[in-house]
């Protein structure tokens, strides 16, 4: 059981209307984005460790999140002496961590640009490394796009925002880290979401953008695979809410969601023959089959008066 299903329907519900409100408010700046995937697909450049890798993966990020327009500059500062030296000789088994924000500025604003800090540590963990770049585009990303009257962006916003930019599969492999160390193998996370609301607002993501959920499950480890199939079942019991949301998001966030009955093997079946078509797509469908039906065929003339009262003279 996952810890989404322990906390209830609420914590299920309260993640969709965030989705939901957030989605209603930056639509028209979002574009149209997809989930973007942790394959040499979505970033073919080999990465090397170094400071012109981390710059291309930037780069890359930015196209896939839309915000190639925004000049962003990518600075690597030292930051992981204390690191190595609490470390073994090989350095090896050091486990990474994420700086603090007290310690170290991510995103400075340069006036007319954009600076993206990156401790020289993390060049040496892709996973750390994508999972901060895709959290600083996401502030970026609302800071660009910030109205009167939008709410502050909190870290859990943020990495909401992050989600809705494509980059749900990225922080997902940061919510679950296995790694190394000389006192033994550890588990980090490199986000506030944990794996279960990151898997959860993943599949969300990929649900309203119609992406490919099973080619990401063929990308991340065990656990966040699993956290992906709990989060596809739970989503299911939802398919209204679901539509609204790809129609109307702001409908969607004003109307709290609530669970259907769980549909059985057939009627899955049928609603994926269907398409899942909701009543707006119904209708479209059934223009479409009245405009495509074969007409009658034409009645053959009918004859003159003359030719009847000939024929009648005849008889």
């Amino acid at each position: 059981m996952t810890e989404l299903q322990t906390r209830a329907t609420p914590r299920v519900e309260q993640l969709l209307t965030a989705y939901a409100e957030a989605k209603a408010r930056y639509a028209r700046e979002l574009g149209e984005r997809r989930l973007v995937f942790p394959d040499a697909t979505d970033f073919p450049d080999v990465y090397a460790s170094d400071a012109p890798s981390a710059e291309r993966l930037l780069y890359r990020m930015q196209h896939h999140a839309g915000m190639s327009d925004i000049p962003i500059a990518l600075r690597v500062a030292p930051f992981g002496a204390e690191l190595e030296a609490s470390s073994c000789s090989s350095g090896a088994c050091a486990p990474v961590r994420a700086p603090s924000p007290r310690d170290f500025a991510r995103v400075i604003d340069e006036g007319d640009s954009w600076t993206i800090g990156v401790p020289d540590v993390e060049l040496r963990h892709p996973i750390l490394l994508t999972t901060g770049l895709a959290r600083a585009l996401a502030l970026i990303f609302v800071l660009e796009t910030e109205e009167p009257g939008d709410a502050p962006p909190t870290p859990l916003r943020i990495e909401l925002i992050a989600v809705l930019l494509g980059f749900g599969g990225l922080l997902l492999q940061g919510t679950h880290v296995y790694q190394k160390s000389c006192a033994g193998p550890r588990v980090d996370h490199f986000t506030l979401m944990n794996v279960d609301e990151a898997a959860f607002l993943t599949a969300l993501m990929a649900l309203d953008s119609g992406s490919n959920l099973k080619r990401l499950n063929s990308l991340v480890e065990v656990t966040q695979r699993a956290a992906l199939s709990s989060a596809e079942d739970t989503l299911r019991l939802y398919p209204s809410f679901i539509r609204r949301l790809k129609l109307d998001p702001e409908a969607a966030a004003a109307f709290p969601p609530e669970p259907e009955a769980p549909k059985g093997l057939v009627n899955r079946l049928l609603d994926r023959v269907r398409g899942n078509r909701d009543e707006a797509d119904d209708v479209v469908a059934f223009q479409k089959a009245l405009a495509q039906r074969p007409q009658p065929k034409a009645l053959p003339p009918r004859p003159s008066q003359d030719i009847i009262d000939l024929v009648k003279s005849e008889l």
